[in-house]
């Protein structure tokens, strides 16, 4: 072979162009996907936020438990009374323990590339 062919030609431009095509449905693709991201990134924090409300609220609660408990004597919580709400105050501890951190969602990154332009621009023979 000396140099490419016609046929090697009209390929290589056809290739391109299939290149092309797919580098602009992956390109929409990618901008449907991130505008849903930003949207669960909005979302993601208001759920934060409420979750940081109610742990907020759970521990004044523990709190407000274990001044009560503070104030009682030991045989009180020796008995029912001091079992139940130290079994009450671990509930709302439990909760306070169970927090689940989620993923940090970020947007999908494309290279830009132009492998259309890179192959059209391979030589198509020794002298070129």
């Amino acid at each position: 072979m000396k140099n490419l062919s016609n046929s090697d030609c009209k390929r290589i431009v056809s290739l391109a162009e299939e290149i092309n095509t797919a580098r602009a449905a992956l390109t929409t693709a990618v901008e449907t996907a991130n505008a849903a991201i930003e949207h669960a990134q909005t979302a993601l924090a208001a759920y934060e936020t409420s979750i940081d409300n109610a742990h907020s609220f759970a521990e004044d609660i523990v709190r407000e438990i274990e001044s009560y408990m503070d104030e009682r004597s030991e045989k009180w919580h020796e008995g029912n009374s001091g079992e139940a709400y130290a079994q009450w105050k671990s509930a709302w501890e439990e909760f306070l323990g169970n927090r689940l951190q989620p993923d940090e969602i970020v947007p999908i990154i494309i290279e830009d590339d132009d492998q259309a332009t890179a192959l059209l621009e391979l030589p198509s023979s020794p002298d070129r």
